[in-house]
Order: C-alpha cells, then structure tokens, then sequence
C-alpha cells in the first residue's frame, strides 16, 4: 500500500512537471514570436535610417556644391568629396554619421565620435537582408544620386576656371543647380527611396501581422497549459496528502511526540492510510513500545540473573540455587510453572529435581524415569539433546505415557530445554509448564534458553566446589603418603607447613620444621645457594615476570647428623594482584642418584683413557650431522686431521667425507642395527691424499644426544695387497686386460642383463692375422709388444661398461652388452664395432724401431637371455672369426647366415651409395606445385637413384642409408646446386621466369655451422634468385637446438630465401617453436590427405593446420592430392595450392617444362 501511495505521488509529480516543460516551451516559443516581430522592426527602423542616409547625402551634396558655386569657398568643395567618399566607402565612416552631420559640421560643432569602419552605403543596404526589388530601388536612388553628382562637379569645375563671381561662368554654374532639370534629377532621387519607404512597411506590417497572429495563438495556449498546470499543482497536492496519511501538522505534532519518547498515544488512520508516511510512523511507533515493552523485560531478567548469581555466589547447596532459579522465573512470569530435573552419574535417568509449585505426587512420578525418545518433553529433550517444544500434552505423542498424569496435575502444555554443561555434555533438563494449551514465544524461547544456562552455572559451579574438596583431600592424601617431602613457606622463608615425608626422610616431625627458617636444614654452602635464587626471584627485573618454579640442589642435615643430597623444586606463590606471598615446593632425596653419577664420572675417565689410548683414530660424533665431540691423536698420526681442525665441526665440512650422500649410507646403516662392523669407504687426509678405511662404530646416548661412537683403521696397504692377488687372478698380466676366468664372469653378467632387459648384446672374437709369422720371424719380445700396444686400441673402440678381454695368444674377446632391443638395430651396433676396431687394429705400430702392420679377422654373434652358453657363444664367435678369415682376412663374419646377408645386403647398399656419389648416378624429378585457378607455381625437386644394375631405386630404401652414412650431405649438396642452376636458367625464359622451387633439406645438412655459408654461395654462384627458392624443413629438425635452427633461418630469410614445414602434422608440431619460426607455408602431409574425406579425424587434422596457417599468416599447402573430391574439399575449407598426382606426377625436367608450356 506504501509503494502505491507513494507511486501515485511520485506519478502526480511527473504530470504536473510535465505540464511545467510544456508550459515553458511554449512560453519560449511565444518569446520567440515577440522577438521576430521586434526584429521586424528594427529591420524596417535600420533600412530607413540607411534611405534616409542616401536620401540625406544627396541633399548634403546639393547643399555644398551651392554653396561652393556661390561663395567659391573651397572648403564646401573638401566637405563635398568626403561626403562622396564616405557614401562610396573610400573613407571611414564617422560614429554617430546622422542626418544633421553636416549640419554641425558647418556650424563649427564637428562631432568627435571617431571614426568607423569604411563601408560602402550600398553595401550597408544589401547587408540588411532587403528583398531584390527593395535593394533595386535604393540602387537606382543611388545611381541617380551619382548622376547628379557628375552635374555638380561640373558645375564646380566652372567655377574654378572662372574669374569673378559675376562673370559668365559663375552665372553658369549657379544656373546649371538651380534649373528644371537640375530639380526633376534631384526628383529621381527621392521617387525611388519613397517607393522603398512604401515597400518596406508593406512587408514589415505583413511579417508583423503574422507574427502577432501565432503569438495570439500561443497566448491561448498558454493560458490553457497555466491553468492545466495549475490543477496539476492540486492534484500533487492531494497525492501528498495522501502519501503523507494527513496533514503537516499532524504528522509534525506526532513526530515530536515520538521524539521525546512518548509512545502512549495511539495515531489514528483513516481507512487505507496504513501505507502512507503516517501509517508508517504508527508502525514504528508500535514498534518501539515494542522494544520499551521488551528492555523492561530484559531489565527485569537482569535484575532476576543478578540475584540468581548472588545466590550462587553464596555458599548455599545446590538445591537452594536451583529452587532460587525457579521461583524467580516463576516470579517472573507468574503464569508459568518451572521444573528442573538432573541426570544422574550414568546419563540415563533423571531425578533429583526442583519443581516447588508442581504436586508432589508428580515430581514423585518424574522421579528416576527414564530418558528416551517419547518419553515425555523433559526425557525426550535429555535423550537428543536438543529443546522439545510441547504445545498440547494431550495431543501429543511424546505424552502418551504421560498424559493422565499431566492432566491430574493440571499441566496442558510443557516445553523443556536441555541443559548443558561448558563442554556440551547434557546435565539436565529445564521446563516451563503451562495450564493451559499454549506455544511458545521468541521471548519465551530466550528465557528458557537463559534460564537453563543459569542452571548450568549452578551445576558446574557445584561440581567444581566438589571436585576441589576431593582435589584438596586427595593432594592431602598423596602428600602424606608420597615418598617427596611437599613444603609451604612463608615470605619470609619460615616453614607453614611440610608433609610427614620429612621425617621419613630427614627425622625431623612436622612440629620440629613449622615456623623455622628454611636455612636451619641447610650447609653452609646450601644457604648460599638458596640466598643466590631467591635473591635472583626478588630482583626488580624479575618482579613482574610470569610465575615459574626454579630447581636446584643442595645438601642438607638429617636429625642423626647425616648429611644428604636433595634437589628442591620451588615456586613462588602470588595473589591477584601478582604480589609475592610465599612459596611452595617439594624436596627429593638424591642422594643415591649422587653416587650413582660420581661413578658415571670415574666410568667416563676409565672410557676416556680406553678412548685416548686405542690403537686406531677413535672419534665421538653427533649422530645427526656427524658433528665431532671429541678425537683421539691417532686421527692426526693417520690422516692428519688435529683435534682442534676436527672437533666442532662436521666431518664433511672439514672434507673428512667426500660429500653427504658418500656418508650417509654408514648412517643408515647404523641406524638400522645400532652398530656396524667393518664398513669400509675412502676418506680424505688433511694433505689432499685418499685413503681407504674400515669403519666400526655403534650408536650411543651422550648427555641426552645421539652420537657414534666411531673407530676406523687405515686399510689401504692391505687394500693394495687384495688388488694385487684380484689382479693376478683376474687379469692377463701382458695387457692388463681381464682374463678368461674375468671374462666368463663377465659374458655370464651380460646375459642376465639381456635376459631382464630382452635386449640383444653380442661377442667378437678377435685374432691378429699373420702373428704367428710375426713372432716366428722378429721374437716374441716384438710379439709381446705389439700385445701390449693392441689392447689399449681395442679398449678406445667400445663403450665404458663394455669388457676386453684377452684369451691367450693373439686372441681377444669383446663382449658388447645391451646393444638394442630390435635385432637389426643390434646387427649395425655390433658392425660398427667391428668396423672401428678393424681400422683402428689397422693402422700402423712401432714395435722397437721398426714400423709394423697389422690386420684382425673379427667373428662376430649375438646372444638375448641366457638360450646359449657362454661357451657355445664363444665357439660360434670363433667360426665366425675363422670365416672372416677365408674371406680373405681383415674383414668381420656374423655367425647366422640369415644376418650375413642382411649386414651383406646393407654393405653393399651402403657402397653403392658411395659410388652413386663419386659416378653422379643421381637425376632429380619435378612435381608441380599448383594454386587455385590451375596455374603452376612452382616444383617441388625430387631425388632419383638410377642404380646401374637394379634400375631406380626407391628414396625411401637409401634415404635413410645416406641419412646414417653421412653421405646425406654431399647429395643435399648436389640436389641444392642443381635446383639453383635450374632456377638461373628459368629466370632467362618468360614463360618459366615465374616459378618457384622446393628443396628438402635434411637435418644432417642443416646442423651442419657451415650451411647458411653454403646455401649462400651456392645461390651467388649460380646466378638463382633466392626469393624464387623455398627450402622444406622436416618437424624433426626442431627436436633439437631449436635456437640455432631460428638463428639459421633468420640468416637465410634475411637474404630472400623461403622456407616450408614439409609433413605438418607428422612428427614434433609444437606450436610453442612454430610462432618463433620464420616460416612462410605449411604443407600438409600427404598421410592427412589421403584419407580426408572418409576418416574424420584426417579431415579434422587438415581443417586445424589449414586455421592454424591462416592465423599464423602461413600459407598452405597440401601434398598427396589424388582426386577433384580431395581438392574441392581442401579449397572448401581455406587450403587453395596443391601437389598430387591429379595435377602431375613427378617427371623428369623437359616432362615438365612441357607441362607449364602447355597450360
């Protein structure tokens, strides 16, 4: 209702606002109105005055020529030419330039205005804005004027050639301005500006007719819109008051009345008033009786809680604070009847209540019941701990059991609130009753509420009183009975109280110590420590700090005379105000415990002179960080390390350790066992020397700490020793190399490593050719040496965890573990090997002063898991070695024929790659490269092998054989060279001079430092423009140094070249390395096209490179297109060059001129 009144005020404010504007418009309008008909008038005023001014200097002019033709004064004549000159704009025109001008001017009164600006009569004429008929009239008046004006200057001119003024030309003159025609001229003068005068009321009494109609017109309307405005100003006003809900006074008077808090006097309201601003003010003065009403009643309970609390505070028993709970709230509200019941210890039932205005024969009923969901308002309540809220007993479920008995007693509805102690445990239960069926209210609600956390207090506060009783007669009990003597004194130190555990302990009764000083019992030297603490706890810095207790010990006397040791623990007593008042404390006998650490100390001396005496560097150690305690001297005899370089600090600090990690498996194993035996790693002396140690410590407690004790002893020589008999053993005393027994150890190891990593290794078996020839013809001794020079090169030709070992004679075993997991892969590893170590065997050896070859026949088998033997791969290796020898010797033989061939078939392979380079058996073939409308732009350069004995040979099978060779680079080389040739002769063709040509460019060749260098100077060499050539890169290119390879192209790109990511899509694609990249095409993967209209995924691949290269500003290219299909839906999608076999396959180069000379 509010918002409607207040809305329909608001929407009255608008109208009548509305009509405002319209009343001010049209008033503006009317102004409007009023100033065109002012302007019209002034208008008609200023184009007389301008008439009036041509019509005047007319006159002015007839008047000075006169004059001057009289009386031959030659000043009429100046006043003549300036009047001409002012009317014609050849001079300024004088401020206040009127018709008596020259007038004043001849009678000696010259106006002193200034001077304006010079403007022409006639020009001030058409400024006005005059119609072309009224701008004619004073035109011709004009003319006229300047007509008359030529008669007058002649007449003028008479008068200069004349003599007296009586002679011929003066009669001449005079006669020539006064005559007929002199007065019909001046007549042709006026007749046409009184036809302007004529004119020009016409117009004005026109415009200001009209214009005096429309303001009548908006007079009218006007007054009608005043009015409208007027009653709009009503209708405001009675919305006001409406909204309002009366008058101003009244809402004033209530207003005052509320100010001064006077809420007494109802507002009365006229029917649907209650949502105006007095309506409003009526509910916000019930409102704050509301709360006044509400504040006595807190008030009130306040009042109730404080006395309740002072009740509490008493040392009343429970049941009296809990009845002076009830019967305030009952005073309170005497409409209600309270109840309060407990549980008992074991929280199931409840009774012991308070309910002094409930019947006996109830409470009796109550007693014990117990709790349980329905079980009643006051057991359900205590069960689920929350407030149960009966209205109606009679009703209600809760109170089937119950509710005859209810009845009996009078009771219609009972709400019960649990009560809970400060840890949220329930107590209890606190309930209103009520006579008759009734619900609670909020107020209600908070006081029950308020009523049971009071009951809580009372509770806990009773709880609390007990406890301490039971507290204070238990600590009595443990202080008589403890084996601790427990002490209060005074602030003078005088004893107030002391346990019977004195005279057990000291002899002295309770009667003998109270009152005495605390010093009676001390030494000498106890008092002065006594004397030294307390003196510390009443210094002025330690006044104000918190409580804390101090401990110390001392000896004191016992009754028989002895003397004991006994530790104190003491603790200042301080009231409220954080004064000191006393202290308390308890004396312990430690007297045994004395004696025990005087023998821990003779212990600890027998430990430290068994320490400083050991036999080997003994060291104490903290087991965290290895911090050393103490050392003994045998650790600068030793290593070199002095106790004062050691203790402090850590043992990897100093560089005893070689780092942390080398350390830390002593310490974990230590920490394992608690000891550890015989550990033996590599230390470092203080002189920089390693040494090799054996450890024994065990963990121990050193005042609290974990620490090792540790002792190492210096094994090296005996180390040394061990090596030698190991080497003896083990190694081939010639070479140095492991021996047969080493090497079955080792071809042993190698297979279970295959086995568990299904990774194939391999044997060579290695015999020196023609060295028994050697050994018969030069000795052994040049035999030997050349043994000895053998093995090292043999050692060079394989990897670290490879073994070399030597069987006896000339021959020498390799064991290659972990070669590869695909056999193939294993095959061209173990050939590698084999290779390198025939060329190393092979080059040349100075045996004594003589200069030796020598060759190796190499047999060569594979082994994966433990299927063969060690020695069935030996002898297989041995076959395979012999064969290579019938083959002629210095060559390598596989074991299985099948791997022969295969390593035979790649040879060969490899061979004929070589000989393709130095024959030039290679021919390039050009795929065109196609744009939208058909038109060729460019090829694509590929390389064909035309083998001599196989014919062509596909790129795919040598490919990657000169990609692993090596050969890869100068066959780049040649195919880069060709195309720049080709491109120079293209340039001198007009029809080919267009094209542009692709050059794949492997990764070898592109890694190479000197290839920016190389593209360079084969582009200057052969005369090719660069910008015609685009490079193709491979994504594999980008694994790899990726830098470099920006930098590269950066280089190239900045002399003209292109470049194109060959096979988007395939391999590393990140788009990460592709924004970095100076490219200028994608070309899609054939792979991606071939598909493309049948495998979703293809044709979502090439749709993202196609959006990818248009958002990088890439073009795009696709390879592989075979049909229009594939095309239109390439081009469909953004993709507008192609490469495939629907245009052209690839042709040798006059196939393809032909084809670009024929489109």
């Amino acid at each position: 209702m509010r918002n409607t009144e207040s809305s329909l005020y608001a929407r009255e404010v608008w109208r009548a606002g509305l009509v405002f504007i319209l009343v001010a418009i049209v008033f503006g309008i009317y102004v409007y109105v009023e100033k065109k008909i002012d302007h019209a008038n002034e208008l008609r005023h200023r184009s007389f005055l301008l008439a009036d001014e041509l019509r005047q200097s007319s006159d002015d002019l007839t008047g000075m020529a006169r004059s001057y033709v009289i009386t031959g004064e030659h000043a009429y004549k100046d006043y003549y030419q300036k009047i001409l000159s002012i009317r014609d704009g050849q001079l300024a025109r004088p401020l206040g330039y009127e018709n008596v001008y020259w007038d004043l001017v001849l009678a000696g009164q010259t106006p002193e205005n200034g001077s304006g600006a010079a403007v022409a009569l006639l020009d001030l004429m058409r400024e006005l804005g005059l119609s072309e008929q009224e701008t004619q009239l004073l035109a011709n008046a004009k003319a006229n004027s300047d007509s008359l004006a030529l008669t007058e200057l002649k007449a003028m001119r008479l008068i200069e050639s004349g003599g007296a003024v009586s002679d011929a030309p003066h009669q001449e003159a005079r006669a020539m301005l006064f005559d007929l025609e002199y007065i019909r001229a001046k007549a042709s003068i006026m007749q046409p500006i009184n036809r302007f005068y004529t004119l020009m009321d016409q117009r004005t009494l026109a415009a200001v007719q009209t214009a005096e109609a429309f303001a009548n017109a908006i007079r009218i309307i006007f007054c009608a819109l005043a009015i409208l405005f007027l009653l709009m100003l009503r209708r405001v006003g009675v919305a006001l008051h409406v909204t309002l809900g009366g008058s101003l006074d009244a809402l004033h008077e209530h207003l005052k009345r509320l100010g001064h808090g006077d809420f007494s006097k109802p507002i009365l309201l006229a029917n649907g008033m209650e949502g105006s601003v007095l309506g409003l003010v009526a509910t916000t003065q019930n409102e704050l009786r509301k709360i006044e009403e509400e504040s006595k009643q807190a008030k009130d309970f306040e009042h109730f809680r404080s006395r309740v609390l002072e009740v509490m505070s008493s040392s009343v028993a429970l049941p009296e604070m809990l009845e002076a709970v009830v019967l305030g709230m009952q005073e309170f509200n005497p409409e209600m009847l309270c109840s309060i019941l407990l549980l008992d210890k074991d929280g199931l039932h409840l009774g012991k209540g308070v309910a002094p205005s409930l019947p006996d024969f109830y409470n009796r009923a109550l007693d014990g019941v117990a709790i349980g969901l329905g079980v009643g308002s006051c057991g359900t309540a205590a069960f689920i701990g929350e407030r149960v809220v009966v209205e109606d007993i009679q009703s209600h479920p809760y109170w089937t059991e119950f509710k005859e008995l209810a009845a009996s007693a009078g009771l219609a509805a009972c709400w019960s609130q649990p009560i809970r102690a400060s840890q949220g445990q329930v107590l209890g239960t606190f309930a209103i009753y009520q006579r008759v069926a009734h619900s609670p209210s909020t107020r209600d609600i908070f006081l029950i509420e308020q009523a049971a956390h009071l009951v809580s207090i009372a509770i806990e506060r009773s709880q609390a009183a007990e406890n301490l009783r039971e507290s204070e007669a238990h600590f009595r009990l443990l202080a008589e009975d403890a084996s601790d003597v427990v002490w209060r004194q005074d602030i003078n130190n005088l004893f107030t109280y002391i346990s019977p555990a004195d005279e057990r302990m000291r002899g002295y009764h309770a009667s003998e110590v109270v009152g005495h000083h605390f010093s009676e019992m001390l030494t000498d030297e106890g008092v002065a420590i006594v004397a030294r603490k307390l003196k510390e706890k009443r210094s002025p810095d330690q006044r104000d700090k918190p409580t804390t207790s101090t401990t110390f010990e001392v000896q004191q006397r016992c009754k028989d005379g002895r003397l004991i040791w006994t530790e104190i623990l003491t603790r200042p007593d301080r009231n409220a105000q954080g004064k000191l008042t006393g202290f308390h404390g308890i004396t312990r006998d430690i007297t045994e415990r004395k004696s025990n650490e005087m023998n821990l100390r003779l212990s600890e001396q027998r430990f430290a002179t068994a320490f400083t005496s050991a036999p080997m560097a003994a060291s104490i150690a903290s087991a965290d960080e290895g911090r050393f305690i103490e050392v003994n001297a045998n650790y600068e005899r030793d290593f070199g390390w002095s106790s004062a370089d050691l203790i402090g600090k850590t043992s990897v600090e100093v560089g005893l350790w070689a780092s942390e990690a080398v350390r830390q498996p002593w310490i974990t194993g230590l920490d394992a066992r608690g000891r550890l035996m015989n550990y033996e790693t590599v230390w470092n002396c203080k002189s920089g020397e390693q040494r090799q140690v054996s450890i024994s410590g065990e963990i121990m407690t050193l005042d609290g700490k974990r620490c090792i004790l540790a002792f190492a002893t210096d094994i090296t020589e005996r180390k040394k020793s061990e090596e030698k008999i190991n080497e003896l053993a083990f190694y081939d005393q010639l070479t140095g190399l492991p021996n047969r027994t080493l090497l079955n150890d080792r071809l042993k190891q190698a297979l279970s490593s295959s086995s568990r990593s299904e990774q194939y290794g391999a044997i060579l078996f290695i015999d020196l050719d023609n060295f028994k020839s050697l050994n018969d013809n030069m000795g052994h001794d040049i035999g030997d040496a050349l043994l000895k020079q053998v093995a090292p090169r043999l050692t060079q030709c394989v990897r670290e965890g490879d073994t070399v070992a030597r069987l006896g004679g000339d021959e020498f075993v390799v064991v290659l573990a972990n070669l590869n997991k695909n056999e193939l892969e294993a095959i061209a590893g173990a050939e590698a090997v084999a290779e390198k170590i025939i060329t190393t065997v092979g080059s040349s050896y100075t045996l004594g002063s003589v200069a030796h070859h020598s060759t190796a026949s190499v047999g060569i088998t594979l082994f994966k898991g433990n299927l063969s033997s060690t020695d069935n791969l030996l002898k297989q290796a041995d076959m395979s070695m012999y064969r290579a020898k019938a083959a002629g010797r210095n060559t390598f033989r596989f074991f299985d024929p099948s791997m022969e061939a295969s390593v035979k078939k790649r040879a060969e392979l490899d061979a004929d790659l070589r000989l393709a380079v130095q024959n030039q058996q290679f021919l390039l073939h050009y795929q065109a490269q196609i744009a939208e409308a058909g038109r060729i732009t460019g090829a694509e350069v590929l390389l064909r092998w035309q083998h001599p004995d196989r014919g062509m040979i596909s790129p795919a099978e040598f490919i990657p054989a000169a990609e692993e060779t090596g050969l890869i680079i100068p066959i780049g080389l040649w195919v880069l060279e060709s195309a720049c040739r080709q491109l120079a002769l293209w340039a001198k063709q007009p029809a080919m001079a267009h094209l542009s040509v692709a050059v794949n460019v492997s990764a070898h060749q592109f890694r190479k430092s000197d290839f920016v260098a190389q593209v360079l100077a084969v582009i200057r060499n052969s005369g090719a423009n660069p910008e015609r050539l685009k490079l193709e890169l491979t994504e594999s290119l980008l694994v790899e140094n990726v830098g470099e390879v920006i930098e590269k192209m950066f280089a190239l790109k900045s002399k003209g070249l292109c470049f194109s990511l060959d096979d988007f899509g395939t391999g590393y694609s990140s788009l990460a390395y592709l924004k970095r990249l100076p490219l200028d095409q994608l070309k899609i993967d054939q792979s991606f096209v071939r598909d493309v209209l049948i495998d979703p995924n293809d044709a979502a691949i090439a749709r993202t490179i196609i959006a990818l290269g248009q958002s990088l500003g890439l073009a795009v290219i696709a390879e592989g297109v075979e049909t229009a299909e594939q095309r239109d839906f390439l081009s469909s999608h953004g993709c507008h060059a192609y490469q495939g076999f629907l245009f052209s396959r690839p042709v040798p180069l006059r196939d393809f001129e032909h084809l670009v000379q024929s489109i």
